[in-house]
């Protein structure tokens, strides 16, 4: 399972983009039976995005945890990888990428 998230755009994720206002995310992933599976995320809003961060930082272990908030708060269209026992934990573990500094804030020290 992997995050395409990063340049990749298909024209599901410009057509769901455009529907929702957002940035939308793609979990790629191949399922049991050799098929291809997608699941678009949208981008994590500020309440999702800090729950998920103070998971991650009441327990460094928490990283599916973390993941599978994001999966079910920005769950989209597509494949849904959560509800799927096979996609589940390598799909929370790339949808915790979406909890990231995005280098917006710089401390700059004298």
């Amino acid at each position: 399972m992997t995050p395409s998230h990063m340049e990749v755009t298909d024209s599901k994720q410009v057509e769901l983009a455009a529907a929702h206002n957002t940035k939308i995310y793609v979990i790629e992933g191949v399922g049991e039976n050799g098929e291809a599976l997608k699941m678009y995320l949208k981008k994590p809003d500020y309440k999702t995005k800090k729950a998920a961060l103070e998971t991650l930082m009441a327990d460094s272990k928490a990283v599916i945890v973390a993941g599978e908030m994001i999966l079910l708060a920005c769950f989209v269209d597509g494949d849904n990888l959560y509800n799927n026992e096979d996609t589940r934990l390598e799909a929370a573990m790339a949808a915790a990428e979406l909890v990231k500094f995005n280098d917006t804030i710089a401390l700059k020290k004298s």
